[in-house]
């Protein structure tokens, strides 16, 4: 028997063929022209799964899927901002389609159940943040994963600054608009609006920026860079306290491409701006850690999901 687990974003789509055991024996990757509409994407999306069922002789006994956005208790794909796929059954689609188990779950939800299952977490609450293009979280109590009734885990959608920065969600001030690469984008925006400048002008016009390329820029002193960082830090360690302070969990995961170019030097300034919003008790009692799994995070919560 094998599994699939995919990992669908607003730019890429990543499959894996899994056996039952959990190793990864194959891998396809392609983009999810998204901007080109429904029917392409969702094109990518089959091109993808076709590609890893052609590549095994083994049965597959289930498909995993994380999303970015938000996904109901069936399957469903309530919202997702980056993917023309409001209100769409992704789930019966693809259980239709390939006559197996399906099973879809929150991306960033994944990605934290995935660390969890796959390394072996002893601790029984475990928080995740994950900033990447926006900033989402997961959620673990009592060693299984919380999505209340089925949307559970917006970490990124509580609200750190009134009438702040608008979000894509709707609200102002949500802790994405400011903790998230969209974040470090309008940050940017905003400075050269003022007749400032950067060496990363060129990624804020096409609103798209690698971790790779803000990491140069900040060993290279570019003045607007360091500072977006430095808001970036600051929001995000805000977050994870308010978070410990809700939760008292035993261990927060932090991951993303940012958290993964920037490595521990970011981490210890994280802790010090949680630190400053926890409750001193919680603080002293909860570690905080980098993800370990990387890019393949949600591929592993999906086959987590899936096989258990």
């Amino acid at each position: 028997m094998a599994y699939i687990g995919l990992d669908i974003g607003g730019t890429k789509i990543l499959g894996a063929l899994l056996d039952d055991e959990g190793a990864i024996l194959d891998k396809e990757k392609t983009a999810s022209l998204a901007e080109e509409g429904f029917d392409t994407f969702l094109s990518q999306v089959h091109h993808v799964i076709d590609t890893l069922f052609e590549r095994t002789s083994e049965p597959i006994a289930g498909i995993g899927v994380g999303v970015p956005g938000m996904v109901d208790q069936q399957g469903v794909v309530v919202f997702t901002p980056n993917l023309p796929m409001k209100k769409f059954d992704l789930t019966s689609h693809l259980k239709e389609r390939y006559h197996t188990n399906v099973q879809l779950g929150n991306d960033v939800n994944l990605g934290t159940y995935g660390e969890y299952k796959e390394l072996k977490i002893q601790h029984k609450n475990v928080i995740g943040f994950f900033p990447g293009t926006g900033l989402g979280g997961g959620i673990i109590i009592n060693g299984r994963l919380y999505i209340g009734k089925g949307l559970a885990g917006e970490l990124g959608h509580i609200v750190v600054n009134k009438n702040g920065v608008p979000c894509s969600c709707g609200n102002e001030g949500c802790l994405e608009s400011y903790a998230s690469k969209k974040g470090i984008i309008a940050y940017l925006q905003s400075q050269l609006d003022h007749g400032r400048d950067t060496v990363l002008r060129d990624a804020v016009e096409t609103g798209v920026i690698k971790s790779s390329k803000l990491k140069k820029a900040v060993d290279q002193g570019d003045v607007l860079a360091v500072e977006a960082i430095e808001q970036f830090k600051e929001y995000l360690g805000m977050g994870v306290g308010m978070i410990m302070n809700i939760f008292n969990p035993d261990l927060i995961l932090i991951g993303g491409g940012i958290i993964d170019a920037f490595g521990e030097e970011m981490l210890i300034d994280i802790k010090k701006h949680a630190k400053h919003h926890a409750m001193k008790g919680i603080y002293k009692r909860t570690e905080i850690r980098q993800s370990r799994l990387g890019d393949d995070a949600v591929i592993y919560g999906a086959f987590h999901l899936v096989r258990d």
